[in-house]
């Protein structure tokens, strides 16, 4: 989300969506060293189900953003 809105063609006024951003920017240094501090990491990890942590916080996966215009879906390419 952070690298959408640095393109300036998307905007947000949603309070989650901020926090979130916010919250990105304070451990994007190390998002996995960071994400040792969150509850669902240790769940997952004693259910062994902590491999998927790497894959969730993969980059630049998606070359299609869905966008709502009207009624419609379209596709911005990134």
């Amino acid at each position: 989300m952070h690298q959408l809105l640095e393109l300036g063609h998307f905007n947000t006024d949603c309070d989650s969506a901020i926090a979130s951003r916010d919250l990105y920017l304070l451990a994007r240094k190390d998002l996995l060293a960071y994400m040792e501090n969150a509850a669902q990491r240790h769940r997952l990890k004693k259910n062994n189900l902590d491999d998927v942590i790497g894959y969730c916080h993969t980059f630049d996966l998606a070359t299609i953003i869905p966008i709502l215009q009207g009624d419609a879906l379209i596709a911005y390419h990134s």
